[in-house]
């Protein structure tokens, strides 16, 4: 998979009173009815909502909510953006997408549940310590899921111990593609037009190949 510059890929979310409308290939069906989850114990809170530990068809699910009282256009347009990117990816080093409810005022995000949660977390509220042979681990495992995601021309853009969850098995894995951006093979990288939203141009440096090489890149916040 190799997401190019072409018109299928220029993501057009029009607002509506019923649902948000992300464009889908016909490949894939991921909008999820919300009398199928099942919500636990609430496991974080952010500028978005709230973030809930679940189950939906029996499968243990991470459930990032949107409030309806902190909605706003430019969240909206986050959110919708997420859905598109991560419907599309699939990883062991990403953070498996499995559905989500674009029917307002239930506006959420389903993923596999990562159980040993963010590293920021493990290192600033746990104070963790990792002895160097999992701090390499830890690193192979972002550099897989950022590779990953740089091939399919997938610019992250919000890189930090936040945004890297932990599984039971200890394996990181990339989250919350909100801010993501698609760079185009003409080196455009595109905020998507939703809802008119403006496109931004960054130029590509003369001899570079693939993104984040010695173009627009991702650095990690830690």
């Amino acid at each position: 998979m190799h997401y190019a510059a072409n018109e299928q890929y220029q993501a057009r979310v029009e607002p509506s009173p019923h649902f948000i409308q992300i464009p889908s290939d016909g490949a894939d069906v991921w909008e999820i009815d919300t009398n199928q989850l099942k919500y636990e114990n609430k496991v974080g809170s952010g500028s978005f909502g709230d973030l809930y530990r679940g189950t939906y068809c029996s499968q243990d699910v991470g459930i990032k909510v949107l409030k309806p009282e902190r909605t706003s256009t430019d969240m909206l347009r986050e959110f919708a953006q997420e859905v598109y990117i991560m419907r599309k990816i699939r990883h062991k080093n990403v953070v498996q997408f499995i559905g989500a409810c674009t029917r307002p005022p239930s506006l959420c995000i389903v993923t596999e549940f990562m159980s040993r949660g963010s590293l920021y977390d493990f290192l600033h509220k746990q104070r963790g310590v990792f002895k160097l042979p999992s701090l390499l681990k830890v690193a192979i495992d972002v550099s897989k899921g950022m590779n990953y995601l740089h091939q399919n021309n997938i610019i992250h853009r919000d890189l930090k111990t936040a945004n890297l969850l932990m599984d039971e098995n200890e394996v990181v894995k990339v989250a919350d593609f909100g801010v993501a951006r698609v760079q185009t093979q003409s080196g455009v990288m595109t905020a998507e037009t939703i809802w008119g939203c403006p496109r931004f141009r960054l130029s590509r440096k003369e001899g570079s190949s693939g993104i984040g090489s010695k173009s627009v890149g991702d650095r990690i916040t830690i």
